[in-house]
């Protein structure tokens, strides 16, 4: 990999792959045709799962001869700040911060400011944006420069395609200019196969003088792109595991006799500190940023994965979306759906559902009131078209009671592949977590009629929805993504 990293290429094509990976020189341009591979000092999966590769996040001017405006030089010295900031605070050797352009004075802008920046970890790059992974460099993470309604045209958007458009639409309605707004890409789009696993959107400043609207105010102007860095590299952070979400919301108040302890997300390295003290209202949660790719192994067997990260939470705090004193909520380390957690009690001793009675009914209902507060909250603040559901399958695959707190898009999933997949999801396999309570109240038990449910387990594919009968779950997933949205638009 170093030899081919050292070997000098073929003539450049100006904006393919073989002007990529660019260093600073000595020349007046800034920019040298040598190409140099930094992933040789690091595994590949590993440096693409922290590696974000963006554009210049200014529009310029599109003629030479205009005048005024806000020059490229001064973007790239903004960003040069915050980029030399950011890399300084987070000291991990898998981080790549890649600034591609396909030709313009941006490029040039930033390949004078990469010696000031002074970390071999930040590369400008002449090449397509959308084709790091072909050109041999993959990124999991691309931001695409948009405006306040997220239909700005541009390379990532247009390669994505309408399925960027459409999980979008399902997250957010209008955009604030400057702040960053991530979305899961779904294996459907075309930019899947490059590796990439989100898109964050950024919504930028008109400062083209040739378009309605620019802002002439210069101090404004500086305080806005310094703004996109800033929110595009504190989204990049969390995805990617480098940080907890800073900051949690809170929905608005509503009615009920009890709810469960309040625990919010910090932005230190530290597993979330727990209230042990109750009171009235909603709680408060975080934006739903799962780690990027299954965590490491947590020790022990398989089976036991989801004992070990209860009672070791503290080491690992990324795998935590919210804590109280009876239970943990944690991200599904394969999510079957957009959105995939898990609620777990602190009591390790309940294992599965069958071990539930009469007594444990409190615990079940707290379970219950978190997942829906859960469910809620997401569908205000991300994920406002996606229904979900809260409940536990007939037979778990893992030791460890835990409740489902998961969406229905269950065709935009890589890791939903099996037949029994799908139908612990679709079928009574999945008991609502209300009929379980219902159960404890009325009998003191959860009754699992274990033959029956193995028959729904693996019977043949078909959609839930409209009651078809598909040959594979590939033509499934096509048909779901159909019946979905017309289930959907008929609401």
């Amino acid at each position: 990999q170093n030899s081919q990293a050292n070997a000098a290429p073929s003539k450049p094509k100006v904006g393919g792959v073989a002007n990529l990976w660019m260093k600073k020189t000595n020349s007046s341009s800034g920019i040298t045709k040598k190409p140099t591979n930094p992933l040789s000092q690091h595994s590949t999966s590993a440096v693409a799962a922290h590696s974000l590769a963006f554009p210049s996040l200014c529009e310029e001017p599109t003629t030479s001869s205009t005048s005024g405006g806000f020059p490229p030089q001064k973007v790239a010295a903004i960003a040069g700040e915050v980029l030399s900031s950011f890399l300084k605070k987070h000291s991990n050797p898998n981080v790549r911060l890649y600034l591609v352009e396909s030709g313009g004075s941006g490029v040039t802008a930033f390949a004078k400011i990469k010696n000031k920046i002074g970390d071999n970890r930040f590369h400008v790059i002449n090449g397509k944006i959308t084709e790091m992974k072909t050109a041999g460099m993959p990124c999991c993470y691309l931001c695409n420069s948009t405006n306040w309604r997220f239909k700005k045209p541009g390379p990532v958007h247009t390669t994505a395609g309408k399925t960027l458009e459409e999980d979008t639409k399902q997250q957010y309605n209008t955009g604030e200019v400057g702040k960053a707004y991530p979305v899961a890409l779904s294996p459907a789009s075309p930019l899947a196969s490059e590796g990439v696993r989100h898109v964050i959107h950024v919504v930028t400043p008109n400062l083209n003088p040739n378009k309605a609207d620019c802002i002439t105010d210069e101090s404004k102007a500086e305080t806005l792109v310094r703004s996109c860095y800033e929110s595009l590299l504190s989204s990049f952070a969390v995805l990617c595991g480098l940080e907890s979400p800073s900051s949690a919301v809170t929905p608005p108040p509503q009615k009920q006799s009890q709810a469960p302890t309040t625990t919010t997300s910090s932005s230190s390295s530290s597993a979330n500190t727990t209230n042990s003290a109750t009171s009235p209202g909603m709680i408060k949660l975080a934006r739903y940023f799962p780690p990027a790719g299954p965590p490491a192994a947590v020790g022990g067997n398989w089976k036991n994965a989801l004992l070990e990260i209860v009672k070791h939470r503290q080491k690992h705090p990324k795998l935590v979306y919210y804590e109280d004193s009876k239970c943990a909520v944690v991200y599904d380390a394969y999510p079957k759906a957009t959105v995939h957690l898990l609620i777990l009690p602190l009591d390790l001793k309940l294992l599965h559902i069958g071990m539930l009675n009469r007594s444990h009914v409190d615990l079940v209902k707290h379970m219950d009131t978190v997942g829906n507060q859960i469910v809620r909250h997401l569908r205000e603040t991300q994920f406002k078209a996606l229904t979900f559901k809260v409940g536990y399958h007939s037979i778990p695959s893992m030791n460890l009671l835990h409740c489902h707190v998961i969406s229905q898009d269950f065709h935009k999933a890589e890791a939903l592949k099996k037949k029994k997949h799908w139908n612990s999801f679709t079928t009574d396999f999945f008991l609502p977590s209300s009929s379980v309570i219902q159960m404890l109240e009325q009998g003191g038990t959860v009754e699992i009629d274990k033959a029956k449910a193995k028959q729904l387990e693996e019977q043949d594919l078909q959609c839930h929805l409209c009651g078809s009968s598909m040959k594979n779950l590939p033509k499934l997933k096509q048909h779901y993504t159909t019946c979905l949205f017309q289930r959907q638009a008929s609401m």
